[in-house]
């Protein structure tokens, strides 16, 4: 069976699959694996400087800064959606990175959110 591609379906499976795994809130220690942080010293100093792509938010009587799935999720489809394609040329021929993408479905699974 093929799925159908609209263009709201990458975000919806990257919102379920957050939620799936994370819930629908994700912690300071989930948020650093997400998002792609070093360390939660990373993390930390992005928060500092207010350079953390995602609304931040702090939950009475509970530690830590928390995001919302959705707006994880939402962010991510974004960086996918401003993704330059690489050519062959920009690949290093002693990597074995195979590009999984086209020109063609990367326009076609993106809209604007």
């Amino acid at each position: 069976m093929k799925s159908t591609s609209s263009p709201d379906t990458l975000l919806i499976k990257l919102r379920d699959d957050l939620a799936r795994r994370y819930g629908s809130l994700l912690s300071s220690a989930n948020l650093v694996k997400v998002l792609g942080y070093r360390t939660s010293g990373a993390f930390r100093q992005a928060m500092v400087r207010g350079t953390v792509p995602v609304p931040l938010f702090t939950i009475p009587h509970r530690r830590g800064h928390f995001a919302l799935a959705l707006d994880v999720a939402t962010w991510m489809y974004r960086q996918r959606c401003d993704a330059k394609l690489l050519k062959k040329t920009d690949l290093n021929t002693r990597d074995n990175t195979h590009l999984s993408v086209t020109e063609n479905n990367l326009a076609h699974s993106c809209t604007e959110v």
